[in-house]
């Protein structure tokens, strides 16, 4: 939040100064600013949220959202999240094979789901959030099974 803000506020400061020079140049630095603002600011917080149909995780505005069934989950882990050197910063960043929603440094929940994909969220209490969201994937996976060994008619 400190990077986003210092850069916005030294892009509002550049605009200012544009604008004393050419105003032509200026609307250009505004657009800029206003861009980077509407860019910038719905991926600096984001609700997670993790219950019985899998995990949410969407930002103030509802765009982006991110959405993990639980019947998509294979694994939950728990670990230690270092933005820059994991992930080369902080935000919804993009690995071969990982997506990362990494808002600060701490405890995450690493996900992998049944394609082999991951997903690494951080929040509160992750150990609470690993359980719940490990729990909710046996219980698909159970229901799964069931409908799938289900015939639907006799006994053979």
């Amino acid at each position: 939040m400190w990077t986003v803000g210092a850069a916005f506020l030294l892009l509002a400061t550049m605009t200012v100064l544009v604008f004393f020079a050419d105003p032509v140049g200026g609307w250009i630095m505004a657009g800029t600013l206003v861009f980077v603002a509407m860019v910038a600011l719905p991926m600096t917080v984001f609700r997670v949220r993790v219950d019985g149909s899998g995990l949410v995780a969407r930002s103030l505005c509802g765009w982006p959202t991110v959405r993990v069934p639980a019947a998509d989950v294979s694994t939950v882990t728990v670990t230690q999240v270092q933005p820059f050197a994991e992930y080369g910063g902080w935000g919804l960043r993009f690995v071969p094979g990982t997506t990362a929603l990494v808002l600060r440094t701490g405890e995450a929940l690493i996900i992998t789901r049944r394609s082999g994909r991951t997903l690494v969220v951080t929040v509160d209490d992750a150990e609470t959030a690993a359980a719940l969201l490990s729990s909710a994937a046996s219980r698909a996976a159970e229901a799964q099974l069931i409908q799938g060994t289900d015939t639907g008619g006799e006994d053979c």
